[in-house]
């Protein structure tokens, strides 16, 4: 038991909560694999994290959305500042 319990505290000591990260989530894996391969989405992208997720740059969410969008993506934007308290 003893040793259960510290495996549970070694993988949870290496969880790191982030703040003010993008993380774009495609419907699925051929659409942001298509995106990683296309220049202007893929310098906004820092790379991928799952075959349907991967991490946007630091500043470029704008310039990501106009990406999409001028790839026929419109992008659904869930922002935990536009939600009050």
């Amino acid at each position: 038991m003893l040793r259960s319990l510290e495996e549970w505290g070694a993988h949870h000591a290496r969880i790191v909560f982030r703040t003010g990260v993008s993380l774009p989530q495609a419907i699925d894996a051929r659409i942001l694999e298509r995106l990683l391969n296309e220049p202007a989405a893929n310098r906004r992208l820092a790379g991928g994290l799952t075959p349907t997720m991967a991490l946007a740059n630091s500043g470029a969410d704008n310039e990501l959305v106009h990406t999409l969008i001028a790839n026929d993506l419109l992008p659904a934007i869930a922002d935990e500042r536009a939600h009050p308290d």
